[in-house]
């Protein structure tokens, strides 16, 4: 379905429910598992932050994009989705984005949207991520509170 490089991650999550927020969290953090814990832990909130606005006021399918740029010192986050043409200019998410990187914006097309985001990492080595395989539909962590 999709090609993923060793500088690339791509995660499609089909409807507003499915695969739930846990294993969305759980493919992000697979997916920067070999970033500095710092930058890590900056762009899982970004990433989060970008899917749950996109599931909470747009409409599915949403794609997640991790990719390292400029010559593996920047990471990018992207979520495209269909959009409507009346939503509002800047969101709280967006505002909160635009705090913890280094450039941030929305591309808009007639029904669909990019958000996206860079973060500049500081590492010693080039960047790389991993690429999770995408969820099986209907996927669930078992409940730990039953036990």
């Amino acid at each position: 379905m999709f090609m993923n490089r060793d500088d690339d991650a791509t995660l499609v999550v089909p409807t507003e429910t499915d695969p739930p927020t846990e294993v969305v969290d759980a493919w992000i953090h697979a997916a920067l598992r070999r970033l500095p814990a710092p930058a890590r832990l900056r762009a899982a909130l970004v990433a989060r932050e970008l899917v749950a606005d996109a599931r909470g006021r747009r409409a599915a399918p949403y794609v997640l994009r991790l990719s390292v740029l400029d010559r593996r010192s920047t990471l990018a986050v992207a979520v495209d989705c269909a959009t409507a043409a009346d939503e509002p200019m800047v969101t709280s998410t967006e505002l909160l984005v635009s705090g913890l990187c280094t450039r941030w914006g929305v591309e808009r097309r007639l029904s669909a949207r990019t958000t996206w985001a860079e973060l500049t990492v500081d590492a010693s080595g080039p960047l790389r991520l991993h690429a999770p395989d995408q969820p099986r539909p209907g996927f669930r962590f078992p409940d730990r509170r039953s036990r």
